[in-house]
């Protein structure tokens, strides 16, 4: 590896014995560009995710670091520079202490990584008089210890999401002064010889994410395992996502008093606030690769852009339709069967009838009129205008060619971005929302939408349905999108499991009307929204979240226990909702993006799930309670998560996506905003459990095995989130995973 490329290149200085150039600013805080310090505040935010993500992959491994204290890490960086005199000494002790003495790193503990530099890759200076004998590098970076892992990074900064653009008041001035710097450096001692003398030289350079990620390429992975294609991938992800998470950082979230807004503006707001740290702990999880600035700020949610839908419209018989399918086992040599000229399809069903005006439909018919089309013979579809812009004409030109589809050249419809990017909300309070096609790259999948996922998601919603009426906790606490309503381009010669034609669907979301027009006092609130600290009001003391306005709403204190009560509500209902599906032998998708939070006069006593195409399953469980097989397409010869052999690994998904994921990202938040220790708010967590535990109908050997694999275990299960992108070979297609171990957080307590 070339150090030049990988660290910052340090230009000589008179004398040179102590260098932080890379360190400190060459500009105060007023200086710089208002894009320098927000590209430093996501660059801090995608170094956090990326070290955590490194240690509990065990990528950076016990044999590789040591722990260490800070007066023990500044020992040992002192005494490899013994050839400085006592003068530069202290000098240097100085420049390590104010590193590493600040109020932020107080009780932290510092990881310390020694790496030998290649003998060819030794200048790093642009002097050319200037050369440094055999240098050693030292990474270093403080941690403390946590409960979800053994040791997490301690940011420079802990407030990302709710940077102020335009702010001027003295509280966000002096957290923006402390967010420009990262804790990640390398430190090199080494001898220097120049053209008028020698002398030595102690350098310390500041890490981006992207320097420490091509570190841990060279250092930790063999010539072989770098030759991968994703290796090279996710350092390219790493750049676009602090790119785009700096585009980000200039959102249109003004602090909003929240509860005077409608249900739907409510619901749309929370969505907006979810968009800004999308899948937690992820470090490439903000990245939308295809997108470029303009598109980008357009089609984010967080700033809150109203889009106009295009229109295209398809040929009846290479349509396929979701309510034509209710019921019904399809396989993929029967698709012709279950096209819109099928007498099983309904007469003439069109998306536009839920998504448009009377007015606005006749515009689309006038379209179609236009253009010599028959409403008989061909059916109009909304498409993302990126999609209809980039995507289409790449990869369904033939199609277009042959008439399957017709661009109608109109724009009609207003709608937003979620937290989800290609799902929509409609800017008219409508129950309706769409979820469409968006070929970008996110998480290492193609954001595209196959009729087979579409299957699946009906035949995910059926199972949940007759699972209300197995439970009647389940049947009064839990709601549901439905999600039957769709179409889906596929040609004659078409198959489920081709590409082209999951770049055009569309399926129409309805969620329950009453939820949306909040007649009771209902809000939607994505768990997503609760991992995120909230825009500070001018003038206030901290940053924000929900439980702020929460607490008010409840006339409750802002105090420790106060945020502990709130918490133990939201866990309460969490556990209580999917243990009870657990125990027929489902379990959803529990990730924060789909499950929402019904929050009502101020409690939280339902939920309501969207996204039902990845429902998992033990089907002996779900036999018992008549619950036929739901048939789930999968493609042959790739890995099936949908169907699980053993109770363990159905209840895997809780502890790694409703736990370690969703959960504890709600935990990092409110310990950072309120300063609780995080010790605190997992005791709320697993007393929550158990009494969830406790009051469900288990039977006693199941609940023995449940407690075994929760309670009494040394290690849990660990979804990968790295580890599966580095690997990941080819053009991205399905969102790759694999799992690993890590501590039992509950054994932490």
């Amino acid at each position: 590896m070339n150090w030049n490329e990988v660290l910052e290149p340090l230009t000589a200085k008179n004398n040179p014995s102590i260098d932080l150039q890379s360190v400190s600013s060459n500009h105060t805080h007023t200086e710089q560009t208002e894009q320098q310090v927000k590209r430093s505040i996501a660059s801090e935010q995608i170094m956090q995710d990326l070290i955590n993500t490194l240690l509990a992959e065990k990528v950076l491994s016990d044999h590789q670091l040591q722990l260490l204290s800070t007066e023990e890490l500044k020992h040992r960086i002192i005494s490899s520079a013994s050839a400085l005199s006592t003068i530069q000494q202290a000098e240097a002790l100085t420049a390590i202490s104010s590193l590493t003495d600040t109020k932020t790193l107080e009780n932290s503990l510092w990881y310390l990584w020694n790496i030998e530099s290649p003998q060819d890759d030794l200048s790093v200076s642009s002097a050319p008089a200037q050369t440094i004998d055999t240098p050693s590098y030292t990474i270093i970076f403080p941690v403390k210890s946590a409960i979800v892992q053994p040791y997490r990074y301690v940011p420079a900064s802990t407030s990302i999401y709710a940077y102020h653009a335009n702010s001027t008041d003295s509280y966000s001035n002096s957290v923006e002064a402390s967010r420009i710097n990262t804790h990640v450096y390398a430190v090199r001692y080494s001898d220097t010889l120049s053209a008028d003398q020698p002398s030595s030289v102690l350098q310390i350079i500041a890490l981006t994410p992207i320097q420490l990620m091509k570190i841990v390429n060279d250092q930790c992975f063999t010539a072989t395992y770098r030759e991968q294609p994703g290796v090279e991938r996710f350092v390219q992800l790493l750049e676009e996502t602090i790119q785009q998470t700096t585009w980000s950082l200039e959102h249109n979230l003004a602090p909003a008093s929240l509860f005077d807004l409608s249900a739907s503006e409510f619901f749309q707001h929370m969505e907006r606030y979810a968009s800004l740290r999308d899948r937690p702990f992820h470090p490439v999880s903000k990245v939308k690769v295809g997108l470029n600035e303009q598109d980008y700020r357009q089609y984010s949610a967080e700033f809150a852009q109203p889009m106009t839908l295009c229109w295209v419209a398809i040929k009846r018989h290479v349509v396929m339709e979701g309510e034509a399918l209710v019921g019904r086992t399809v396989l993929d040599y029967q698709l012709y069967d279950y096209r819109q000229n099928s007498s099983l399809a309904n007469d003439l069903s069109e998306p536009m009838s839920d998504l448009l005006s009377s007015d606005q439909q006749q515009q689309v018919i006038q379209a179609m009129q236009q253009q010599g089309l028959d409403q008989a013979e061909y059916i109009a579809i909304p498409v993302h205008p990126w999609q209809l812009q980039y995507n289409l004409p790449q990869y369904l030109a033939t199609a277009q060619q042959q008439g399957d589809w017709v661009d109608l050249q109109l724009q009609i419809g207003l709608f937003e971005a979620t937290s989800s990017v290609r799902s929509l909300s409609p800017t008219d309070h409508s129950p309706h929302y769409l979820k469409l096609p968006l070929s970008v790259f996110s998480l290492g999948a193609s954001r595209y939408l196959p009729a087979v996922k579409l299957i699946n998601g009906q035949r995910g919603q059926s199972m949940l349905e007759q699972a209300l009426d197995r439970d009647p906790i389940l049947g009064e606490q839990l709601f549901l999108c439905d999600e039957n309503r769709w179409w889906a381009y596929m040609p004659e010669a078409g198959s489920l499991f081709d590409d082209e034609p999951r770049h055009l669907a569309v399926m129409v979301r309805t969620y329950p009307e009453s939820l949306i027009t909040g007649e009771q006092g209902e809000r939607l609130l994505p768990m997503s929204a609760l991992s995120v600290i909230l825009p500070a009001p001018i003038n206030a003391l901290r940053e924000g979240h929900f439980f702020d306005e929460w607490m008010i709403a409840r006339h409750l204190q802002v105090t420790e226990e106060s945020v502990c009560t709130l918490f133990g509500e939201v866990c309460q209902t969490f556990f209580q909702i999917n243990l009870r599906l657990f125990r027929l032998g489902l379990m959803p998708e529990l990730h924060g993006q789909n499950s929402v939070l019904v929050w009502q006069n101020g409690h939280i006593k339902q939920m309501l799930l969207r996204d039902h195409d990845s429902v998992r399953l033990h089907l002996p469980w779900l036999r018992k309670q008549g619950i036929a097989d739901p048939q789930y397409m999968i493609r042959p010869g790739y890995s099936n998560s949908l169907y699980n052999d053993t109770p363990t690994e159905l209840l895997f998904y809780l502890q790694t996506l409703g736990i370690q994921v969703n959960l504890y990202a709600i935990i990092d938040a409110l310990c950072t905003v309120y300063e609780i220790q995080e010790n605190v708010l997992w005791t709320v967590l697993r007393d929550q459990l158990i009494e969830q535990l406790d009051e469900i109908p288990f039977e006693a050997e199941v609940r023995q095995e449940i407690d075994g694999v929760l309670f009494d275990k040394a290690e849990w299960p660990l979804k990968l989130l790295v580890k599966p992108l580095l690997e990941q070979a080819g053009v991205p297609g399905s969102m790759p995973s694999g799992q690993s171990t890590i501590q039992n957080p509950f054994a932490q307590l």
